[in-house]
């Protein structure tokens, strides 16, 4: 056929400096406006970002945080004159943070947090689900154990192994 002989007919368009330059201009012509909007949006965002992965280093009692662990950028403001203040609880094993936006903020706010060097074993998360369970069927620790559900298919608590009800890397991201 024509196709596998590679013979199909095809354009190909004679590029001249009369014909490029003028599309060259459309298209520019056509994305400044679309890139200036995208430019004036974006100048109207903030963030503010505090890391605290030495939180439990700086004690138990808010505690300034050091100018090399935060940073934000604020329209129309360079930077924030408070530093944000931090406390580690030994005992729940948490971080609190303190810390004051200056300036007025429309709803809605969206809080994220950032992971560096995280590598989720896509392969393994994926595939880690037991799809009887999914749908309602009761399954025991021994045939979760042969599943798909490793690693977090059963639990033993006392010496006794119970199923983990629902299984998986993919519930346990959603549920815990």
């Amino acid at each position: 056929t024509a196709f596998k002989q590679q013979r199909l007919r095809s354009w190909q368009p004679l590029l001249t400096p009369k014909t490029v330059l003028p599309t060259f201009f459309i298209i520019g012509i056509l994305f400044v406006p679309i890139g200036a909007i995208l430019y004036w949006q974006s100048s109207k965002l903030f963030e503010y970002s505090i890391n605290y992965t030495r939180c439990a280093e700086l004690g138990s009692e808010f505690t300034v945080v050091p100018s090399d662990l935060y940073e934000g950028s604020f329209p129309h403001k360079q930077k924030s004159d408070e530093a944000p203040f931090m406390k580690y609880n030994r005992a729940e094993n948490t971080c609190s943070l303190k810390f004051t936006i200056p300036i007025n903020v429309d709803g809605p706010i969206f809080m994220y947090y950032r992971l560096t060097k995280f590598y989720q074993n896509h392969r393994k998360y994926v595939s880690s689900y037991d799809t009887a369970q999914l749908k309602g069927t009761a399954r025991s620790a021994s045939d979760l154990n042969n599943g798909n559900c490793d690693p977090l298919a059963t639990r033993t608590i006392n010496g006794i192994t119970k199923p983990i009800y629902p299984c998986g890397l993919i519930a346990n991201s959603v549920f815990n």
